[in-house]
């Protein structure tokens, strides 16, 4: 009897019945404790966070490193020289960096405070020139007689508003001030965090080559050679999306913000240096970026001047026109290769998940999967209509059988 059960499982289907039975009670073990393991995958993310933020940190930083490090001694053939390739060219990119952090914080923010209190002084006559307009605009059309009666009467006590928002950042503070020691401890852990990922990132710049040498004997040694193909292919083709895109999206907010600037100064608009870098920096976020930079630079021109306001917003929409037919396909090519609406898609989903980060991560991550799937359909779609070709050469539809 035993040999007979023997006989009918074999040493294949015996692996295969006890891994499906582990798989079964473990899947049974999380979801008796599932509290449990959301909070031990909690922590285990909690620790490794740095160390993901470093990779990223990596790669993009990679972007900048690489292009510096090939004009630095590019012909020498020193061994210092050498060696000093990779420490100085990821010294310079990081300066590089840095500089432009600094440049746009220093042209922005302080133009961004001085517009904020300059908004919270003129938003009673923001809201009347705002009102006129409007009534200017609609005067003489019945449909709009209701709305216009409503906007003539209406009647905001600004007193009352600024004390209500007063009141309300008192309370903030107070709350702040009562979590001080919370506050000292997220701030000192956030710099922690960020301390480790910089130093891992620059130990990834350094060893990068070594590093994804050892990955591929790792993935060759315990991988089979077709599943470790398809998964250098994945890579492969994540890198060049998310690399192409990043340099592309760069370039392309670089023109629409230049475009901006000498439209603002050809039309003698307030405020357009500063206006045209909070669109630079907001556009690297593809489709909705520039127009949330751009309603910030909305209300900066509308406290001195309404029209002007509603002008700018014209040229904005121009520019991002010319930008989606001809900068935009120019610049970023194939990279992403996604119809519009899988890109709108992509930012809302990945703003919805990861915020900022994941509006712009999103559309590179989906264009690789997009273009992963396609290859795949259109490969399957080939092996089909081969085999119906083949079918219909053995057996024609005219011989009668």
């Amino acid at each position: 009897m035993k040999k007979g059960i023997s006989k009918i499982f074999t040493s294949a289907d015996r692996k295969t019945f006890i891994t499906k039975v582990f798989i079964l009670m473990l899947a049974l073990l999380i979801v008796q404790h599932f509290g449990l393991v959301l909070s031990i995958i909690d922590k285990i993310i909690d620790i490794i966070f740095p160390f993901l933020v470093g990779c990223g940190m990596a790669y993009i930083w990679s972007l900048f490193q690489n292009p510096i490090e090939k004009i630095i001694f590019p012909r020498s053939k020193k061994k210092i020289l050498q060696k000093l390739r990779r420490p100085l060219s990821i010294i310079v990119s990081l300066l590089v960096l840095l500089g432009i952090i600094v440049l746009i914080l220093y042209l922005v923010l302080p133009q961004i405070y001085n517009s904020i209190v300059v908004i919270a002084e003129s938003a009673p006559l923001l809201a009347e020139n705002l009102r006129t307009w409007f009534l200017d605009v609609t005067s003489g059309l019945n449909w709009a007689e209701g709305i216009r009666e409503n906007v003539r009467n209406l009647s905001i006590d600004w007193e009352e508003l600024a004390k209500t928002i007063g009141d309300a950042l008192q309370n903030s503070a107070g709350g702040i001030l009562g979590s001080a020691l919370n506050i000292i401890e997220n701030t000192v852990g956030f710099f922690v965090a960020a301390f480790t990922a910089i130093v891992f990132a620059i130990y990834l710049l350094f060893l990068k080559e070594k590093l994804i040498h050892q990955s591929k004997r790792v993935g060759k040694a315990y991988l089979p050679e077709k599943h470790w193909q398809r998964v250098g292919y994945v890579l492969s083709v994540l890198n060049e999306t998310f690399s192409k895109f990043f340099k592309g999206q760069v370039l392309d907010a670089f023109v629409v913000g230049a475009l901006l600037f000498i439209a603002m100064l050809i039309f003698r608009m307030p405020y357009a240096l500063t206006i045209s870098v909070v669109v630079m920096v907001t556009a690297l976020i593809p489709m909705i970026g520039a127009f949330i930079g751009g309603a910030v630079g909305f209300l900066m021109i509308a406290v001195t001047d309404f029209r002007q306001a509603v002008i700018f917003l014209i040229i904005l929409i121009v520019i991002q026109q010319l930008e989606g037919d001809l900068i935009y396909p120019k610049i970023v090519g194939d990279s992403v290769g996604l119809p519009g609406i899988w890109v709108f898609s992509a930012v809302i989903v990945g703003g919805a998940i990861a915020g900022s980060l994941g509006m712009i991560i999103g559309v590179p991550l989906l264009a690789s999967i997009y273009k992963i799937f396609r290859k795949n359909v259109n490969k399957r779609l080939s092996e089909k209509e081969l085999g119906e070709d083949v079918e219909s050469v053995e057996n024609p539809p005219y011989v009668n059988k």
